[in-house]
Parts: C-alpha cells; structure tokens; sequence
C-alpha cells in the first residue's frame, strides 16, 4: 500500500497548493473549500486507509463526488457559451475552462479514490479497471459491435 499513500500524498500536495493559489480569486473562500475538501479527503487516505472505509466515509465520497458533478456540468455550460461568445478555441485563456479542468481533475481522483476504497488492493483495481476500459473501447468501436451481436 505504500504506492497508494505516495500517490495520496502527490495529489495532497497538488490539491494543497491549488488551495493556496485560490487566495487570489474572484471568490476565494468559494473555490478554497472547494480544493481544501479533496485535500482533506486525500490526506486521511495517506494516514489511514481504514478511517476511508466507514460507509459514512464512503457515502459522504460519493455525495461529494456528485455535487462536483452537477457543478461541472454547470462549468461545462459556461465554458462552452464564453468560448462561443468570444470565438477563440484556446480554452485555457478564459478562467471558466479552468476552473473546469480543475473540477474534473477533482472529480477523477475522486472516482479513483472511491474505486480503491472499494477494491482490496490497488493492483486489483487496476486490473479491473483497464478491463472495463477495454471493453468500453471495443463497444464503441465497429470492431467490437461485430464481436459483441454475435
């Protein structure tokens, strides 16, 4: 498990900082929590992994997990009218699709957080989750609606 705590640990730092540079925002005690939680999350996985295992803990992931949902797709809404409105397609010039790609950063380590916590080992979520990936990727593909009608 030591690989899992070094990978909390990088993502705790990541999430620390991004914290800090928040001091200067438009809305800093806003988007601060909104980095200081998965911060949080991230350093009591580091610490201990079974504190993560309470269903308490596991069910306030997942509604932490979808409040970050609803509020990319809210993101996602207003990245896409800025982009439109100013009709120049570099996205990280405009603070919406910023502020967008660090949700979904959240919003991923969030979903790999949840899955670890609910498979044994890391190694084992691993594998599965490149299984299910794989599979996703062959449904989508023509290749793959040939093998899955048969």
């Amino acid at each position: 498990m030591t690989n899992w705590r070094i990978s909390n640990a990088i993502m705790t730092a990541f999430f620390a900082m991004a914290t800090y540079v928040q001091h200067n925002d438009d809305h800093p005690i806003f988007w601060m929590l909104v980095y200081a939680l998965p911060c949080s999350i991230t350093f009591s996985m580091m610490i201990d992994l079974k504190l993560c295992h309470t269903i308490h803990m596991q069910r306030f992931l997942l509604l932490l997990l979808n409040m970050y949902l609803f509020f990319s797709i809210y993101l996602f809404i207003r990245a896409i009218k800025v982009v439109i409105e100013n009709n120049h397609y570099n996205l990280l010039e405009f603070q919406e699709c910023k502020e967008l790609f660090g949700i979904l950063i959240i919003e991923c380590w969030l979903m790999i957080c949840i899955y670890v916590i609910n498979i044994r080992t890391p190694l084992e979520a691993w594998m599965t989750s490149v299984s299910k990936l794989v599979i996703f990727l062959l449904r989508q593909s023509s290749l793959g609606a040939i093998i899955f009608q048969i």
